[in-house]
């Protein structure tokens, strides 16, 4: 079995690296989005003087340049944190 037939995804997961900007209880903070799909993404390089932890619900603002700057605002919920990326699963897109 190779790692293509246990892939748990249902969407495509893209290598990027894209701004986020990430909002808490206790601040916004400019941090490194990379990992990004239809579902989630990982946040890294947050500062905030407190850490969200898992479960926490924050407001991720993907500032995207294509030609102009594109703002994407999402809710996610954090799922986990390892070596200092925060996994975070979001509410599917819905055109507004």
């Amino acid at each position: 079995m190779n790692a293509s037939q246990i892939e748990r995804r249902s969407t495509t997961r893209h290598r990027s690296k894209t701004v986020a900007y990430v909002r808490t209880s206790t601040g916004v903070s400019k941090a490194a989005c990379s990992n990004l799909s239809a579902f989630g993404c990982g946040i890294s390089g947050m500062t905030l003087p407190n850490r969200p932890r898992i479960g926490d619900v924050v407001q991720i603002t993907f500032a995207i340049n294509v030609g102009v700057i594109k703002l994407h605002v999402r809710k996610a919920v954090i799922s986990h944190i390892t070596n200092g990326v925060y996994g975070m699963r979001m509410e599917p897109y819905t055109a507004r």
